[in-house]
């Protein structure tokens, strides 16, 4: 397929372009304004047409309306703003059938609905819509998009319900419809199909999970499932233990109040992300035993209680980067294996009854952000932690630490920017 060279992005924006038989266009990122479209509209042999990152402001013209073999159409970052995605559509789609396999339109504040006719794009591979001001329902002929492999359509405001058709989709791999105003119920019937799909975010919606049958096994294997602020509790959802391939799991703020299942962690070989955060989960901390891939856990803000023994000294951890157990109630104290530890930059135990003194090989890590507020830690900060030069933030407030309060806070640690030592007995 012959490319246009990048050069054209130089001339004059009146120049024509005149050569009917070009096939691909593509002059992303070359600062174009929206002028330039009227000089396209003899190209009619375009297949593929690349106008990512430019300065287009202004409606499509009609005439681009004859792009009857376009296959590839990438409009993302512009900035086509008041225009609605129906008006849009119409411009590019006046032929009696389309060919298009893959429609780019994100970050473009494009309004309006999603119409209908989407349905009528049969060979539509691709579809991208993030980060735009489309509105109302999805429509239920979404489902007619039988080539669909990945469809992006999150960061929208989009209401009404998830239609079941989108079960329909058995090529589908890629599947966002994250951070919408989606209400109303989610049952086996929106999955059924589904079976190529690797990755669904859908968070930051207001939908309920409510399942027909409680053991029912969906038919993909997901790498990412993130279904955050969604209605999945009070039971932990087994359904996810089914989920082999895991590598990024985000069922924070959702509703489950029962205890963790012993195997669920280690249900996961590949698992890098797991936020579990403001449920209501009770229950022991058994995390012990979880894959050495984990760089990210949050289960704060929920009912965890006992020692962080098991997780912190019985974990062949080699690689986390994140870890935050803040307010839950956990007590006893906090052991001495850090060593398990190296790579960890972020450290959140606050608000639990954890007691006892600093570790001493904390300062053996390359800690940025500690916050242990609001336990019963006492005895004095040991010189050891002068050895944490990136730390960027260290909160010890509401403890009982005494002694002195040490000169290396001042000298040694010099990319401190939050310092909280109030609410002790130092002397």
């Amino acid at each position: 397929m012959t490319q246009l060279p990048l050069y054209l992005a130089s001339y004059s924006l009146n120049t024509k372009l005149s050569s009917s038989s070009l096939i691909s266009l593509d002059i992303g990122s070359c600062g174009i304004s929206s002028s330039l479209l009227d000089s396209l509209q003899n190209l009619t042999n375009l297949i593929s047409l690349d106008l990512s990152g430019n300065q287009l402001t202004k409606r499509i013209p009609k005439s681009l309306g004859n792009f009857c073999n376009l296959r590839e159409i990438d409009l993302w970052y512009n900035n086509i703003g008041n225009i609605s995605l129906t008006y849009f559509l119409e411009s590019f789609f006046e032929c009696k059938s389309s060919a298009l396999e893959s429609l780019s339109l994100s970050e473009n504040y494009i309004t309006g609905i999603i119409p209908h006719s989407i349905g009528n794009l049969s060979f539509l591979r691709t579809l991208d819509l993030t980060d735009n001001q489309i509105s109302g329902p999805i429509p239920y002929s979404i489902g007619q998009l039988s080539s669909l492999e990945e469809l992006y359509i999150g960061s929208n405001r989009l209401d009404g319900i998830l239609p079941d058709s989108l079960g329909q989709l058995s090529k589908l791999t890629y599947l966002d419809f994250s951070h919408n105003l989606l209400t109303g119920v989610v049952t086996e019937a929106h999955f059924i199909k589904l079976v190529s799909l690797k990755y669904q975010d859908g968070s930051a919606n207001k939908l309920i999970l409510m399942l027909h049958v409680a053991n029912w096994i969906p038919p993909f294997q997901l790498g990412t499932l993130s279904l955050r602020n969604w209605v999945l509790g009070p039971q932990f959802p087994l359904l996810l233990q089914s989920q082999k391939d895991l590598e990024i799991l985000d069922i924070s703020n959702t509703g489950i109040s029962s205890p963790m299942p012993e195997s669920f962690v280690t249900s996961f070989s590949y698992l890098l992300f797991l936020n579990m955060s403001n449920n209501h989960i009770r229950g022991p901390l058994t995390f012990s035993g979880i894959p050495a891939t984990h760089e990210f856990i949050d289960i704060s803000s929920n009912g965890f209680w006992g020692s962080l023994h098991p997780l912190l000294c019985s974990s062949g951890v080699t690689s986390m980067l994140f870890l935050n157990l803040g307010n839950n109630n956990l007590s006893g104290d906090i052991p001495e294996c850090w060593e398990k530890w190296s790579m960890l930059e972020f450290l959140n135990l606050e608000n639990n009854s954890l007691s006892g003194e600093i570790p001493r090989t904390l300062g053996s890590l390359r800690l940025q952000y500690i916050n242990m507020c609001g336990n019963k830690i006492s005895g004095r900060l040991h010189s050891s932690l002068m050895n944490l030069t990136e730390l960027d933030v260290l909160e010890l407030g509401r403890n009982e630490l005494t002694g002195s309060i040490p000169t290396w806070i001042g000298t040694k640690v010099t990319r401190l920017r939050i310092l909280n030592l109030r609410s002790n007995r130092f002397d």
